[in-house]
């Protein structure tokens, strides 16, 4: 018979090593992970025209927040979707955002919207603050290709010259993660998310993964687009005609994940009013909000939960094996009290 010590003993190891065996066998499936790590951000903020008109303060306090957490969120490039200014040809509108760009060392990239252009009609001082090669053009950050299209003519579409650029660009970096900006893609959550002529264009260019960042309607969402099977995500932070300055972090995870995070910079204090999560190699997506903008839409589901549940059963099964270890000493000690007692 083995001595009653031996049999703890003997118990106590089988515990331990089960106790391992599973901690390896769901850490190898990635149910038990540590925290994903950011990798970098980029920001969208866009028509900023009330604010370059009328309160030049708010928008420099939008640039100033961004600069301040830029470390904290290793911001690489603030893209501004078009409608930079009110009036496309009065020169202190431009200066009061030139002067708002200054106030940080983050690279910023603009497109222009019918505000800045006459509708298209004429980039004379979109050219003289911004840049006449900032009309279409692309940047590449990481996984990622940005390309931008301001609104080019008076029916803001795109000429078979432009299609055959963008699509040149395509066509060298398939590999990347595009995000498409541009001012005008769609109409909105009030006609159901209905493109524009150019929005139209646009979509016709995409592969998955895609991102589309906008502006030009009064109003905020996120909205995923099935085409051909797969996720568009689209997305527009319009709070023009308000003192207010909004932005959106999109934050970048090392598990292929993107974090957004919209934040109200002003009227102070900064706080967040929603975030949206979702993977930038597979369709899925979720969204939670945390204080939501009385115009922010919340239909969006999820169809991600199974690795959710799969990783809680792991800690279940985990839970359990402690539960009988703890047991086993339990009733060890029980047992040794009452041979002891006879």
């Amino acid at each position: 018979m083995v001595p009653r010590k031996d049999r703890k003993a003997r118990f106590l190891y089988v515990s331990l090593i089960i106790l391992i065996l599973l901690s390896v066998h769901f850490s190898s499936f990635g149910l038990v992970s540590a925290e994903p790590t950011l990798l970098y951000s980029f920001v969208h903020l866009t028509d900023t025209q009330t604010l370059s008109e009328k309160y030049p303060k708010t928008l420099n306090s939008t640039f100033q927040y961004l600069e301040q957490v830029k470390s904290i969120y290793n911001i690489k490039r603030i893209i501004v979707t078009g409608d930079l200014v009110e009036h496309w040809n009065r020169v202190s509108e431009w200066r009061n955002f030139i002067n708002a760009m200054t106030l940080t060392s983050i690279d910023v990239d603009c497109l222009g919207g019918n505000h800045d252009s006459a509708s298209g009609r004429n980039f004379t001082y979109y050219n003289r603050y911004i840049g006449a090669e900032r009309q279409v053009y692309f940047r590449i950050m990481g996984e990622f290709l940005f390309i931008y299209v301001s609104w080019l003519n008076q029916a803001n579409t795109l000429n078979q010259t432009t299609l055959t650029y963008l699509n040149s660009i395509l066509n060298s970096h398939q590999s990347s993660v595009l995000v498409l900006a541009t001012h005008y893609y769609s109409a909105g959550k009030s006609t159901e998310y209905q493109l524009s002529a150019l929005g139209q264009q646009l979509l016709n260019l995409t592969r998955v993964p895609t991102i589309m960042l906008m502006g030009h309607i009064h109003d905020t969402w996120v909205n995923v687009r099935n085409v051909r099977g797969q996720s568009v995500y689209e997305f527009n932070t319009d709070y023009q005609n308000a003192n207010k300055g909004y932005v959106r972090i999109f934050k970048v995870y090392n598990d292929a994940t993107i974090r957004v995070e919209e934040i109200r910079v002003e009227p102070e204090p900064a706080a967040t009013t929603s975030t949206f999560t979702f993977s930038y190699l597979v369709t899925t997506a979720s969204f939670s909000e945390v204080k939501p903008a009385s115009s922010l839409i919340t239909s969006l589901g999820s169809n991600s939960q199974a690795t959710i549940y799969t990783r809680d059963l792991a800690y279940v099964i985990v839970l359990i094996t402690v539960s009988l270890l703890i047991t086993g000493l339990i009733a060890n000690k029980r047992l040794k009290k009452l041979s002891d007692s006879l």
